[in-house]
């Protein structure tokens, strides 16, 4: 009997050995993680034309290039997979600080491709995103977005069904990533890095959105006045980022958040991970919010924490300042009660409507129906006194 238990034992130790060493994909724990500044220049090492890739370290840093690591992370439908670069700025029009913008006189207009290779059983897929001279990232291959976000990551969205994965406990292998940039006139310079440098990174073991994470789902949001509308019918625990280019520096967002359990926090950045405006909703609101200095690409992060209820947000330029009146600026000087995550002012129905009874108020303290009628009063023992005096 000790026999057949210690047997068990190790059959359950030999088991755990030869399973795949996996984990859950985050940023403090990747599958991907790089060596320092090993960027090919044009075919060779940054140390020398003698030097041939996979490259040795070297003290400068690519900033649209040079990959730090990789993670992989997934939903109920997806396979979400994140690239991470060395700079804290990246994915950016140009060549890298210190060689200047493509704006620069002498400096290379570049391109970008940037391609995460993944494979679960016989299938092998690739997502790639193109990163355009003028700043525009296209997706491609398997993947139905590309979305940078946090100032240097780049995630790729790939439906499962890609990967032929059906449930939890599918296993992701085979993973890698490449980044290559080309001067986009001629083609004669070229940067080029890959993570890990040879290889693969560490497998990941699907989790099938169970949540033992929140769910993080990506899109872009285009032209120049978009819109957020989301609702869940059940309490909900999930972290929607929407990426977004404002053409205007002044900018009027419109909300209107019904909660009916738990919480929403909505935070806007600018694409370096600057928070411009933060704050959270735990009752219901509505109304508009004015952010200034907003132009520019910005990261919009919709944190639900045991959500049930809906969230509409739009967003549009403010229009110009015109000539106000006295009732309207008191109008907007009684917004500062308004309770809400932003420097609110009123809804434009809820200013219209303030502004009409203050003005009907103010009509009344100027023709006051009480006055008028003292004066007929007046007047009436007037005529009386005269009608006794001529009686007497």
């Amino acid at each position: 009997m000790k026999t057949q238990t210690t047997l068990a034992a190790l059959g359950l130790l030999l088991t755990a050995l030869a399973l795949p060493s996996v984990h859950a994909g985050s940023l403090a724990n990747p599958e991907i993680v790089d060596s320092n500044d090993e960027v090919a220049v044009s075919g060779a090492c940054s140390g020398g034309p003698s030097a041939t890739p996979p490259c040795p370290g070297f003290d400068f840093l690519w900033s649209q290039v040079d990959i730090n690591s990789g993670y992989v992370s997934d939903t109920v439908s997806d396979v979400l997979l994140t690239l991470e670069m060395k700079a804290a700025t990246s994915f950016q029009p140009g060549l890298t600080p210190g060689f200047g913008p493509a704006t620069v006189p002498g400096s290379p207009t570049m391109s970008y491709d940037y391609v995460y290779t993944a494979t679960s059983g016989a299938t092998t897929v690739t997502a790639s995103a193109h990163l355009a001279p003028d700043g525009t990232i296209t997706p491609g291959g398997a993947a139905t977005t590309a979305v940078v976000h946090d100032g240097n990551q780049l995630t790729f969205t790939v439906p499962k069904s890609a990967l032929g994965i059906t449930g939890a406990g599918s296993l992701v292998t085979g993973l890698f990533v490449t980044a290559h940039g080309q001067d986009a006139g001629d083609g004669d310079f070229t940067l080029d890095d890959r993570a890990p440098d040879a290889n693969f990174g560490r497998d990941y073991l699907t989790l099938n959105g169970t949540g033992l994470a929140p769910k993080t789902t990506y899109a872009t949001l285009t032209g120049a006045t978009p819109s957020i509308q989301e609702g869940f019918a059940v309490n909900t625990t999930a972290i929607h980022v929407y990426n977004w280019t404002s053409p205007a520096a002044d900018l009027t967002i419109g909300y209107n958040v019904h909660v009916v359990a738990g919480s929403l926090a909505i935070r806007i950045a600018t694409a370096a991970n600057q928070t411009v405006q933060q704050g959270t909703f735990t009752a219901s609101d509505k109304g508009n919010a004015t952010l200034h200095g907003a132009s520019g690409p910005l990261v919009i992060t919709l944190t639900y924490t045991g959500f049930n209820g809906t969230a509409a947000f739009t967003f549009a330029a403010t229009p110009a300042p015109t000539a106000t009146t006295s009732s309207s600026t008191t109008t907007s000087a009684s917004s500062t009660t308004t309770q809400s995550p932003f420097t609110f002012t009123p809804s434009t129905s809820a200013s219209s409507s303030t502004t009409a009874a203050r003005t009907t108020s103010s009509s009344t303290s100027k023709g006051s129906p009480a006055i008028g009628l003292v004066s007929v009063l007046l007047a009436a023992g007037i005529a009386l006194v005269l009608v006794r005096r001529r009686l007497q």
